[in-house]
């Protein structure tokens, strides 16, 4: 811009600069949808305005960061387009806000859309339950709804952070939030575990050893005694070793009724929920998309019977 004053230095000027405003416009019958959480696409619709001296085709685009498809990619003003979002998943930013551009020649005009994901989030309460093994804990899992959420949501426990020897089962399998948060009560039974008891020994209270063992230990004898015999015959076998070789004939009896008690004398170790702290993973997936899965954790510390 040129001015002229009567100032020193006449004309002035002043650089000036601007993004003018298309003559077009473009807008949406709602700038806000809303999908279920995991769900891949969501649609809106795309009209243009413009007065009635504006001729020019107008180009729909998307901003970065959004995957756009336009039904029809162009149109005029007056004209509507539908638009198709693709790309999303269950890890996609929630709210997700994007941008439709409109361009006619060096015109744009835009359009902030967002799409909201009815979405569910899961916590539990007490946060830690102290029980004695064999008893069972109960827990209250809220799932609450986020965007008018009202989908069927699976409940479960992660296999891997359950005790051992324990179970994980629900009031309800399934749970649907109906505008306010729905709850249900997780009951973890434990198993009591019982230490390795030492039985008395008993000579043949258990179960035989096996044939092989048999043989091997009646051949045994059997040699023994040929052996004492043929000292006998050949009179090498004085009164102390004759004692001696009964004594250890008598010591192998023996043994082998000790190999064979002890097969009864330990009892095994039954299984059961081991003393000490757990912390398990309470899962909620969506029934309708199972790779759509919320979780919260819990802990549990078992105590030894008194």
């Amino acid at each position: 811009m040129s001015i002229s004053d009567n100032a020193a230095g006449s004309p002035q000027s002043v650089a000036l600069g601007g993004t003018g405003l298309a003559v077009f416009s473009v807008s949406s019958t709602s700038s806000t949808t809303t999908a279920v959480i995991g769900s891949a696409s969501a649609t809106f619709t795309v009209s243009a305005s413009a007065p009635a001296g504006f001729t020019g085709s107008i180009t729909l685009s998307c901003s970065s960061g959004a995957t756009c498809a336009f039904s029809p990619a162009s149109i005029f003003g007056g004209q509507t387009s539908t638009l198709t979002l693709s790309g999303l998943t269950a890890s996609t930013a929630n709210p997700f806000n994007f941008t439709v551009n409109g361009t006619s020649g060096s015109q744009t005009a835009t359009l902030p859309l967002t799409v909201l994901f009815s979405d569910y989030s899961l916590s539990a309460s007490p946060a830690l339950d102290t029980i004695v093994s064999g008893a069972s804990a109960n827990y209250t899992v809220v799932v609450s709804p986020l965007n008018g959420f009202n989908q069927g949501v699976q409940m479960g426990c992660s296999k891997t952070s359950l005790p051992p020897g324990s179970s994980c089962t629900f009031s309800s399998s399934t749970v649907t939030p109906k505008g306010s948060p729905a709850t249900v009560t997780l009951t973890l039974q434990t198993t009591k575990t019982a230490s390795a008891l030492m039985k008395p020994w008993k000579p043949f209270s258990g179960p035989p050893p096996p044939l092989g063992l048999w043989f091997a230990c009646i051949g045994l004898v059997w040699s023994l005694i040929r052996l004492g015999q043929r000292y006998a015959l050949a009179g090498t076998m004085a009164g102390p070793r004759r004692i001696w070789f009964r004594f250890a004939l008598l010591t192998f009896v023996l043994a082998l009724a000790a190999i064979w008690g002890s097969c009864s004398s330990l009892s095994s170790t039954p299984g059961g929920t081991a003393i000490g702290n757990y912390s398990i993973t309470i899962t909620g997936t969506l029934g309708s998309n199972t790779a759509v899965v919320r979780s919260t954790t819990v802990n549990l510390s078992v105590t030894p019977v008194t």
